[in-house]
Formats: structure tokens, sequence, C-alpha cells
């Protein structure tokens, strides 16, 4: 496990993953953090996105998208096989994970 770096200050919103370093440095950097693993091509992830926005405003976590067709090696590293996948982190540790559409209050809790 890397070692952990004190935030400045808590990162959050919406942050679409750009590369796999950044991917690492939120889960260094950030004491929870919500992971949606999604496709572009995937209608239920799609469907999903407007609740990923709105619990990106209601949290005090960042909420890191995914994109698993770009990042294949994120998504084995968390056994990720079916999208759309919500795990919430705690200390770079899984601590729940949601398969499927899920409403908003059961993905909030992945991190509160």
């Amino acid at each position: 496990m890397a070692e952990r770096t004190e935030p400045t200050d808590t990162v959050t919103g919406i942050i679409e993953l750009e590369a796999e370093s950044e991917f690492d440095n939120l889960m260094t950097s950030e004491d929870r953090v919500l992971v949606d693993f999604y496709a572009d091509w995937c209608g239920p992830c799609q469907m999903m996105e407007p609740t990923m926005e709105a619990i990106s405003k209601t949290v005090d976590a960042p909420v890191v998208k995914v994109d698993t067709d770009t990042f294949p090696q994120i998504a084995a590293r968390f056994d990720v096989s079916s999208i759309p996948t919500v795990i919430g982190f705690d200390q770079e540790v899984p601590a729940g994970r949601l398969i499927g559409m899920q409403d908003a209050e059961a993905i909030r809790q992945l991190v509160d």
C-alpha cells in the first residue's frame, strides 16, 4: 500500500479519470473516495449519471468515474466484472460495493 499523504483540502465533485496515476494519487491523498465503474455504451450507466452527479454535490468525498474500456486494469484490480459498479473506499480499502442500478441513498451510504 502506498504511503498516505495528508490532504490539504478534500476534493469533491465528479472526476473523470484521465490516467491511472491520477486514480492512485486520489486513493492515497483522500480518506474516502466513491468510484463509479462505467462504460459509455452501458445503458444503465448512462441512466445513473444524473444520480452520480447529484451525489457528488452532497458527499464529502470525490466521485471518480472510471471508464472500464479505457482503464480495464483498474477494474481488474477491484474484481469489477459487471457495470455499473460503485465502490466506496475508506483509507484505500473497499468499504462497500453496489452492482447495477442503485438509488442515491444506497450509493451515498458507501461513503457516509
